[in-house]
């Protein structure tokens, strides 16, 4: 097993260099911002039950509030949507106490306005559509009792309606995916939804089977392995085992144990590998898959941390600090509803 002291001994560091950058940023949002720099103090402070790394995040979360203005955009990457779901997480997972929609009323009336008046045709999570339906699915989820005329049951099923099957790379597949497997539990429009994530499904699948017949992911594991996480992550929303068992074939056709690189990865990949690698062994209790992720962490942590561009949680600082507290066995229930392990520093390959 890694050690624990260096994984907490890279965990400080990472701390203390965000603690002395991220107030400078001028990104409030959820991927590269102090939205998702906040959610990795609170679990820190969690982790190690040190009250100054939860001050700092509510000094985050309260620049991120003084900065917020309506000509924000909507989007999920930077903006409303994305700022709305983190809150929403900390929320239920009672890293913050506070009511949901007494904290995000703000970003209620904004967002509304902004998905009215503007709503994008683009399926990517990013800046697109699925993006903005992750946040109308996390506001009816938060609901005591939903409501026929609740205006985000209503924008949900507008952006159903709309929804456009044209998407061709694994991110925006990938995206759809996890958007539609996120709203079943929600009972709204039970057939349309069957028939959107079925025909996303196999749009997957064609392309997945035919990129591994011709070896695409000799050298880009991380990509086949955020599909089949993606599968298992769909199984779990949904109830469904056939997207696990979707997920188990893909890698024992290409067998990414066989061939993990580690070598060649950046340390920001590294954990990442050895976070998707841990992940789907336990889920599949295949020790092979977890004597990898434990190969990768100790990679990682036998090099000196390097000087990254980004202090967020998208292949900066507080990714790889994410990565480490569920790599060190904290549980990080829900986290992957807002940052799915799909979404990476770099876009998917098309």
């Amino acid at each position: 097993m890694a050690d624990s002291n260096r994984i907490m001994a890279y965990l400080q560091r990472i701390a203390e260099t965000l603690m002395f950058h991220s107030s400078f940023l001028y990104d409030v949002g959820l991927f590269n911002g102090k939205m998702g720099i906040a959610i990795f103090f609170f679990h820190l402070a969690r982790k190690t039950g040190t009250n100054i790394y939860e001050e700092y995040a509510c000094d985050l979360i309260e620049q991120m509030y003084e900065s917020m203005h309506e000509h924000m955009p909507a989007d999920y990457a930077g903006g409303f949507s994305g700022i709305g779901v983190g809150m929403a997480y900390l929320i239920r997972q009672k890293l913050i106490r506070a009511d949901a929609d007494e904290v995000l009323e703000e970003i209620d009336e904004a967002f509304l306005h902004h998905a009215q008046h503007h709503l994008p045709i683009a399926p990517d999570i990013r800046a697109g559509i699925t993006g903005l339906g992750k946040y109308c699915a996390m506001r009816l989820l938060c609901r005591k009792q939903m409501n026929d005329d609740d205006p985000f049951k209503n924008q949900l099923l507008k952006i159903m309606q709309g929804f456009s099957d044209s998407y061709d790379s694994f991110e925006e597949m990938l995206g759809v995916i996890d958007f539609l497997a996120g709203i079943a539990p929600l009972n709204i429009a039970l057939e349309k939804n069957q028939v959107l994530l079925n025909h996303a499904v196999n749009h997957l699948e064609r392309k997945l089977l035919e990129d591994i017949r011709y070896d695409f992911f000799s050298n880009k594991i991380i990509q086949l392995l955020s599909v089949a996480a993606t599968m298992v992550q769909t199984s779990a929303k949904t109830g469904d085992k056939t997207y696990s068992d979707k997920a188990r074939h893909y890698l024992q056709l290409y067998k990414p144990a066989q061939n993990p690189h580690f070598s060649n990865e950046n340390q920001s990949d590294k954990l990442l590998l050895g976070f998707l690698y841990q992940y789907l062994g336990k889920h599949f209790g295949d020790n092979k898959y977890l004597q990898l992720s434990e190969e990768a962490l100790n990679d990682f942590l036998s090099q000196k941390i390097e000087q990254q561009a980004s202090m967020g949680l998208l292949g900066g600082y507080a990714g790889m600090g994410m990565h480490l507290l569920f790599l060190s066995g904290q549980s990080l229930d829900g986290y992957l509803d807002v940052i799915p392990c799909f979404i990476h520093h770099n876009y998917l390959n098309k």
